[in-house]
């Protein structure tokens, strides 16, 4: 890390994890508020996941 080279400002380890984590929450986050207030998107992940039925025309 750049921060190491840094002597004047320590960093520990809950900070660093903290900060590295929080992209992959907030991704979650608008994920799953997503699935609450969209129809579309919910539509598209039952798709995705074969809950719902593609109908075949022939």
């Amino acid at each position: 890390m750049l921060t190491m080279l840094w002597t004047e400002v320590k960093f520990n380890d809950i900070v660093v994890s903290l900060t590295y984590s929080m992209p992959g929450f907030l991704s979650i986050v608008n994920t799953i508020l997503n699935f609450i207030f969209h129809a579309q998107f919910r539509r598209q992940v039952a798709r995705l996941v074969h809950m719902e039925r593609i109908s075949r025309s022939s």
